[in-house]
């Protein structure tokens, strides 16, 4: 089975913010990015969140920059599974819904100067 991406991953460890649309937590986790896209991250969490769930994300870039958005988790898998001496962790594919064109410029802008450095 091949993989159908619309754009193109950016491998990268930066951390993730994020909350569930229910919480009245100001952040219900801080996570590690695995990877991110013009269209969306992949996280690893110890929570274990359900496919169509939406969910508030701050991410925030090496340069500085800050990119905020609501995100619906496209899919979850176990990511240590035959690892028993770690917690559990979940690899969750986030699709980006609601981003303001100005953060989507400078996560585009992002992403192209890491694929073409000067």
């Amino acid at each position: 089975m091949s993989e159908k991406r619309k754009f193109a991953r950016l491998p990268i460890k930066i951390l993730v913010r994020w909350k569930k649309l229910t919480s009245d937590k100001q952040w219900d986790s801080i996570d590690v990015l695995r990877n991110i896209s013009r269209g969306g991250i992949c996280i690893t969490t110890s929570c274990l969140l359900k496919k169509g769930e939406v969910i508030d994300l701050e991410i925030r870039l090496p340069t500085r920059e800050t990119v905020k958005s609501q995100g619906k988790v496209n899919w979850v898998k176990e990511a240590n599974l035959y690892d028993l001496s770690k917690n559990l962790e979940f690899e969750t594919g986030i699709e980006f819904l609601d981003i303001k064109p100005e953060d989507r410029e400078r996560l585009s802008k992002f992403i192209l100067e890491f694929f073409n450095p000067r």
